[in-house]
């Protein structure tokens, strides 16, 4: 009775999650080949076309990969920095509790306080004008609405690398990477050996799962990258909204075209994840 109990929750749940999911997917695959689109004369293929003849939507999949990779690996640094050198602290002290506020900043105010700090009319350029580094504002690196979208790199790492944190805090309590680290010291281990050779993997196998979920949201950020980044190149997500949004309605299935590549990147990454998973249970 309890089984049948957990079944009927489990369809449930997959009636009101995975079915609106999997409906829109399939009603954006149908408008990219002009079967549900009112002004499209039928079947074609002329919108995947465009995907693989113009370099725009490549252009904006790189540049999105780029972004989540650069933002995560930054955060992850600052990450294992916090961990090696203020552990005690973030344990005990008054930073295991500011640690916690950055987490309930929304995306938003963070990329308009990044926009007020780094732009070139900013608080830091000003400071350093005051002090005497530069001597005026185009000699300030551009860092907003730049071509390598380094302010948009810089507000998402700063805003994940508090909670990933506090995953490898946890993870360092529920491992005991204390205790094994003295084990080490114990049988001769030097501590730059013990950090990179025994807590250092450890950590790592420990938080692949949420360095995956947490590249996924940064793929699919919007608000950063809208208020710090260019027009060309753009994230992905503003580019299938500026498809979308156009006067020109005979563009719009291009806008699922791209969308559908999102989809196609996102099960890519959870496959990866899921083998890589796979590949770990099996070697324990």
């Amino acid at each position: 009775m309890k089984n049948k109990g957990k079944h009927i929750a489990l369809g449930v749940y997959l009636l009101l999650t995975a079915l609106p999911l999997l409906a829109g997917i399939v009603y954006a695959f149908l408008t990219s080949i002009g079967l549900t689109d009112g002004l499209s004369k039928g079947f074609t293929l002329s919108h995947w076309l465009w995907a693989f003849q113009t370099p725009e939507l490549w252009q904006s999949l790189g540049f999105s990969i780029y972004i989540a990779a650069m933002a995560l690996g930054l955060a992850l640094g600052l990450a294992f920095t916090m961990i090696s050198f203020f552990r005690f602290e973030l344990e005990k002290g008054v930073l295991s509790r500011v640690i916690y506020m950055p987490l309930a900043i929304p995306a938003a105010v963070a990329a308009f306080f990044s926009f007020q700090m780094l732009s070139a009319s900013g608080l830091l350029s000003r400071l350093l004008y005051q002090i005497g580094w530069i001597d005026s504002i185009s000699q300030f690196p551009e860092l907003i609405n730049d071509a390598w979208g380094l302010g948009i790199i810089l507000t998402h790492a700063l805003m994940a690398f508090p909670f990933l944190t506090l995953v490898l805090l946890n993870l360092y309590r529920s491992k005991r990477l204390s205790e094994l680290s003295e084990l080490a010291a114990t049988l001769g281990a030097k501590t730059k050996d013990t950090q990179m050779k025994v807590i250092f993997p450890i950590l790592m196998k420990g938080i692949m799962p949420t360095l995956g979920l947490f590249f996924l949201f940064i793929l699919g950020s919007y608000e950063i990258p809208m208020l710090l980044g260019r027009q060309d190149p753009q994230m992905i997500t503003l580019l299938t909204l500026r498809k979308l949004q156009r006067f020109d309605l005979t563009v719009i299935p291009q806008a699922y075209v791209v969308a559908l590549f999102y989809v196609l990147l996102v099960l890519l990454v959870m496959l990866l994840g899921l083998k890589g998973e796979k590949i770990r249970a099996y070697a324990d």
